[in-house]
């Protein structure tokens, strides 16, 4: 079941009417299944942004089609399933993470008791339990990022839309925000998200959806775009004898020296079986094999490249 629709989505803006018209959205298409983790891809300036904002309800686009939870964006019950954080999120720096959290469950229809009951949860979760009661004004920006998150998911909703959530990270609040994705997707919670950082949406995305200059180009599992194997075979060993060598040369790509083991680069699966049963036969250990994929950076360089 899709949460989450864009059929063919176009925008165009003019700031004044002597300039011309700069088209941002030129057909995204894609859909969000229930309960998975979607990767939303692309450069700055791809159309990201904009393709949140319409399926917010902030903008109407001049063409397509958005359906959340089956429903026009524009209607408040299609919104009231909605978490959302913006990609510069802006908060009074008056106000304390807990005040800011506990605000927009009431906002959202909690209790007062329950408001504060799931800010504190959150914040917790977050790594802001000991800066809860400080004033923003004296967070970091990463600080102030967590605080986003917290208020994006005080609602519990079925649905949480994050615009660049690493933004202003450090390597341990990405792993901490990527493990909050995984745990809301554990939960029921489907989670769209969209970023520029590629190897976060390679660990923990069941689909993606790559966009380049206002397109959507690739959408899919990554085990579809990037299939195993498509790039060759790799065969670690810790040795090869002379003969050996010279018998598998011809059926590698290229043998790769290490300081403490040899790879054999194999061209594909068939071959890689062959040099697996030659090496057996010689009584030779393989110590890994596993098989080589393009990234996401190669698919998203390569559209890049194509759209230029």
């Amino acid at each position: 079941m899709s949460v989450l629709t864009v059929d063919n989505l176009t925008y165009a803006v003019k700031p004044h009417f002597w300039s011309k018209t700069t088209q941002i959205l030129r057909g995204v298409t894609f859909s969000v299944a229930e309960r998975e983790i979607f990767g939303f891809l692309g450069p700055n300036g791809a159309g990201k942004t904009t393709t949140i904002k319409a399926i917010l309800g902030l903008l109407e686009p001049d063409g397509g089609d958005i359906r959340l939870f089956g429903e026009p964006p524009t209607r408040a019950s299609s919104r009231a399933k909605l978490g959302f954080l913006p990609e510069r999120a802006y908060f009074s720096e008056h106000l304390t993470g807990r005040e800011v959290v506990t605000a927009h469950g009431l906002l959202a229809g909690l209790s007062s008791s329950d408001a504060k009951m799931r800010a504190k949860n959150l914040l917790e979760r977050v790594g802001l339990a000991a800066a809860a009661d400080r004033r923003l004004k004296s967070y970091s920006k990463g600080m102030l990022q967590r605080v986003g998150i917290a208020q994006a998911l005080v609602s519990e909703p079925a649905l949480v839309v994050f615009d660049e959530p690493m933004s202003g990270l450090d390597p341990l609040g990405r792993a901490d925000v990527r493990d909050i994705m995984l745990e809301l997707r554990a939960k029921g919670t489907t989670v769209f998200f969209s970023t520029h950082i590629l190897p976060d949406a390679e660990m923990i995305c069941d689909r993606v959806a790559i966009v380049v200059k206002g397109r959507s180009t690739r959408v899919g599992r990554l085990a579809e775009l990037v299939p195993v194997a498509s790039q060759g075979v790799q065969i670690v060993v810790a040795a090869l004898s002379p003969e050996l060598r010279s018998i598998l040369t011809p059926v590698a790509v290229r043998i790769e020296e290490r300081p403490e083991a040899l790879v054999l680069h194999m061209r594909d699966l068939k071959s890689a079986n062959s040099a697996v049963d030659i090496l057996r036969k010689a009584g030779v250990d393989v110590v890994e094999m596993h098989g080589q994929r393009a990234s996401l950076e190669d698919l998203f360089i390569a559209d890049a490249k194509a759209a230029s």
